[in-house]
C-alpha cells in the first residue's frame, strides 16, 4: 500500500480508483474488501458517499494494528496467562472484585476505578465534558466485563478452576470486605425490591438502563447504612482453584513459569493492547456517529476521539502515576450543573 499518496482532501470517486491510486490489489469479496479498508483506516480518516471515498485527515502517526479473530480474541492468551499467572499464586481460592482483577493483571492503571465515581471532578481536571467521559467509562466497563468472563468461563471449561459471582460487603467501623451473610443478603434483597417499587421498577434490569439508575443505587445503600452496619456492598467472584492443574495450564500458555520480567512485559503488552483497541472503536464510533442517535451529538464532536486519547492516558496507561489525589481535590463550583443538565445526563447514561 502506497500510504504516502494519501492527501487530506482527497477524492477518489470509488473503491477500484482508490486501489489503483495506493497500489492495491482490487478484491472481488465484501470481506476482503472490507479488510482493506480496515487497513487504511488506521493512516487516515475517510468517509463514503455513495461510490466516492473522501479523505479527510492524514495521521501523522498511523493508529496500531489490531487483529479481530472472533470476539475478545485479540486479548486472547494474555489475559488468560494473566490470570492463571495470579492464580498459581494463590492457595486455592481467591475472591476478587473486577476491579481489582483489573488493575492487578494490568487491564487499567489505578485511576481507573476510582475516578468512575468522581465523574465531576475528572471533567473539570481534564476539561473534558462529562458526558464523553461517561461514554468512556459505559463502552470500556462493558467491554472489560466481556473480556474478563470469556477468560474466566474458558478455564472453567478446562476444569482448571470453578467460579461464581458473589456479594460482598464493608463494614462501616472496620472497613474490612467480606462475604454477606444469609440474612445480610435478605436484607439487600429486601431493600433493593422496596427501592425498585418506590422508583416505579418491577425488575433489575429495568432500572439499569433507565434515567433513575443512579437515584436507585444511592438510596439503596442510604437504607442499607441506616438499618445495618454495612457501609456498601458489590459484587466479586469467587474463584476455586485447581492447584494440581493450574501451573500446568499457566506453562501451556507461556511456556515456561512466568518471571517477573516476562510477567512485566505480559502486562505491558495487555495494556497497551487495552489502550489502542478503545481508541480504534472511538475512531469507529465518531466516524460512524448519526446526530439523530442517543450519543450523535456527543460523538460526532471533533474532539471526541482526542478527548478519549486523554481519558486513556490517564485511566488505563499503567505507566501513569496515581493522580486521585488532585482528581478528589478539584474544586467544584457549587451547583456547576443545571437540574436539567443532570436529569439529561441521567437520562442518557443510566
Amino acid at each position: 500500500m502506497k500510504i504516502e499518496k494519501l492527501k487530506s482532501g482527497q477524492t477518489f470517486k470509488n473503491y477500484k480508483e482508490l486501489c489503483v491510486e495506493l497500489g492495491m490489489e482490487i478484491k472481488k469479496s465484501k470481506n476482503s474488501r472490507e479488510a482493506q479498508l480496515k487497513e487504511i483506516s488506521r493512516y487516515c480518516k475517510y468517509s463514503k458517499m455513495g461510490h466516492k471515498f473522501f479523505i479527510e485527515e492524514v495521521y501523522k502517526t498511523p493508529l496500531p494494528k489490531i487483529e479481530n479473530r472472533g470476539k475478545n480474541s485479540i486479548y486472547g492468551n494474555l489475559i488468560q496467562l494473566l490470570i492463571t499467572d495470579l492464580l498459581a499464586q494463590c492457595k486455592g481460592h481467591i475472591s476478587i472484585s473486577r476491579s481489582k482483577l483489573m488493575l492487578t493483571i494490568g487491564m487499567v492503571n489505578c485511576n481507573y476505578s476510582e475516578c468512575r465515581e468522581l465523574i465531576q471532578n475528572l471533567s473539570k481536571y481534564t476539561e473534558i465534558e462529562e458526558k464523553v467521559i461517561y461514554d468512556f467509562y459505559n463502552t470500556s466497563t462493558s467491554s472489560f466485563k466481556s473480556i474478563i468472563e470469556t477468560s474466566l468461563n474458558s478455564l472453567m471449561d478446562k476444569r482448571v478452576i470453578m467460579y461464581n459471582k458473589i456479594i460482598k460487603v464493608s463494614d462501616k467501623d472496620t472497613y474490612s470486605t467480606r462475604t454477606a451473610s444469609p440474612d445480610e443478603l435478605k436484607l439487600i434483597m429486601e431493600i433493593e425490591k422496596s427501592v425498585l417499587e418506590e422508583l416505579g421498577y418491577k425488575t433489575m434490569s429495568s432500572v439499569r438502563v433507565s434515567k433513575d439508575w443512579r437515584k436507585f443505587r444511592n438510596k439503596t445503600k442510604i437504607h442499607l447504612q441506616d438499618s445495618s452496619d454495612i457501609d456498601f456492598y458489590f459484587t466479586a467472584y469467587d474463584i476455586t482453584i485447581n492447584e494440581k492443574y493450574i501451573v500446568e495450564e499457566r506453562n501451556e500458555l507461556v511456556n515456561l513459569l512466568l518471571e517477573q520480567v516476562k510477567r512485566k512485559e505480559s502486562k505491558e503488552e495487555l495494556n497497551q493492547l487495552v489502550y489502542s483497541n478503545l481508541l480504534i472503536n472511538a475512531q469507529n464510533r465518531h466516524e460512524n456517529a448519526f446526530t439523530s442517535r442517543k450519543m450523535g451529538k456527543v460523538r460526532l464532536s471533533s474532539s471526541y476521539v482526542e478527548n478519549f486519547q486523554q481519558l486513556a492516558d490517564l485511566l488505563i496507561d499503567i505507566n501513569t502515576p496515581n493522580l486521585l489525589y488532585q482528581i478528589r481535590n478539584v474544586k467544584l463550583e457549587e451547583d456547576i450543573f443545571a437540574p436539567e443538565l443532570i436529569d439529561e445526563l441521567d437520562k442518557l447514561f443510566a
